[in-house]
């Protein structure tokens, strides 16, 4: 390819990406999924590894169908939105329109408003999801840092979804992205895991093998190596191996096993409906499982509720009332947080300390607050002082009130403007 004119190798590329295009669009197709449901069962490596996980946690997710969504959907959302900027930046570059920097920082903020207030157990204002997004925005910069200028493979597909058969199954996968270099396809897989162990690091390149067989499936005809790459964005690592047949053959059988272990406990449930074949498996997962209020494993904890004052009605009902209630109570505590900086404003400016309503009565004070910057060096001041002693058994507010009257060093223990607004009924 390197003797090609730039003019030939740019229609070789977009004939290609429209080969793979109407390849995908086939396989994509209803009537081919109608063919496939009709005849086979339909497996991906994330479904196998439920079963392995948790045989009853399948069997709510496919059988019944139930909504599986994890409890602390916060690593999921920001997982979800890397996806979606990287599928961004990429479809850019194939459009041979390679956008900035700031151009694909600002599109990941855009998605991070407009997915946050879907969900109603994330806060913008909460420190835990600036944390979160904080470092997501440092991570994408430093990959596209390393990256620049994206020029060294040919993308084929972004999240393209391929299908191929294993034995008497027809397994999916969807990859994040596929490219070539040379005579060499390339599958990228992005991963957000902060901590990183070998168990899963080895599910990962398991998952990795799965896809090349697929990938091999679909496309042998197109190149000679399959490389698999593992970006792990917040590690700011990359795992990559270049494949042989023979390094993902020998896993071959072991999906197999697994899918018609399924496909068997699958029949045997659909004909006797016997809850005892996708049995339970407690695990640490179990703190994160959706299913939990249905789950057999916690039956107990449940009949313990029941037997109590307040039972799984009761505590369902709060429940629903409390996600339902949320919204309102955090607009709320916000309109509130507003008003009462309007007031103390107007407080300050006139000089007042109290003003009157009808029936009510608002009251404004300033008060002492301070903030203890170093504890340890603060102890040694205190010891100096012949203070020690006695600080140990003050709370906080005599410790406050000590270190006023005492003239203690402002690198120690900081004054803080702190001012109270109290509504009272006259």
């Amino acid at each position: 390819m390197t003797n090609i004119s730039a003019c030939s190798y740019g229609l070789l590329r977009r004939s290609l990406h429209l080969l793979l295009a109407m390849t995908d669009y086939y396989q994509n197709s209803s009537t081919f999924h109608l063919l496939l449901s009709s005849t086979f069962f339909m497996f991906s490596f994330s479904q196998l590894k439920k079963y392995e996980s948790c045989p009853k946690q399948y069997e709510f997710s496919y059988l019944h169908d139930f909504e599986d969504e994890e409890i602390n959907s916060l690593p999921l959302l920001v997982g979800n939105i890397a996806h979606e900027t990287l599928r961004y930046l990429y479809h850019r570059v194939s459009l041979f329109s390679l956008p900035s920097q700031d151009e694909v920082l600002h599109f990941l903020m855009q998605r991070r408003e407009e997915q946050l207030p879907k969900n109603n157990f994330l806060d913008l204002e909460d420190s835990t999801v600036k944390d979160a997004f904080d470092q997501l925005q440092l991570s994408i910069s430093h990959f596209y840092n390393t990256h620049l200028p994206f020029d060294s493979e040919n993308i084929i597909g972004l999240e393209q979804r391929l299908f191929a058969k294993l034995g008497e199954h027809t397994f999916s996968a969807t990859m994040d992205k596929i490219t070539m270099q040379g005579d060499t396809f390339i599958i990228t897989d992005y991963k957000t895991n902060k901590h990183l162990t070998p168990e899963t690091l080895a599910s990962h390149q398991e998952q990795m093998l799965l896809y090349a067989y697929v990938l091999q499936q679909n496309y042998a005809k197109y190149f000679k190596h399959i490389e698999i790459r593992l970006e792990y964005l917040f590690l700011q690592k990359t795992e990559s191996q270049l494949l042989t047949a023979l390094d993902f053959s020998p896993f071959i059988p072991s999906f197999t096993a697994l899918a018609d272990t399924i496909e068997e406990k699958t029949s045997l449930f659909k004909e006797f409906n016997d809850e005892s074949i996708f049995p339970t498996k407690k695990a640490e997962h179990c703190r994160r499982c959706s299913f939990m209020e249905i789950c057999p494993a916690f039956s107990q904890l449940t009949e313990e509720i029941s037997s109590s004052a307040l039972n799984v009605e009761s505590i369902q009902q709060i429940i629903r009332s409390y996600v339902k209630d949320y919204d309102a109570i955090k607009a709320l505590t916000s309109k509130k947080e507003a008003m009462k900086e309007t007031l103390t404003a107007f407080f300050s400016s006139h000089e007042y300390q109290r003003i009157f309503g009808k029936e009510y009565q608002i009251t404004y004070g300033e008060t002492d607050n301070r903030k203890i910057l170093d504890p340890e060096k603060l102890a040694v001041v205190l010891k100096e002082k012949g203070l020690w002693e006695s600080s140990l058994s003050l709370d906080k507010a005599k410790l406050r009130k000590l270190a006023k009257e005492e003239n203690l060093p402002s690198d120690l223990v900081a004054e803080k403007e702190s001012y109270t607004v109290m509504l009272k009924k006259k």
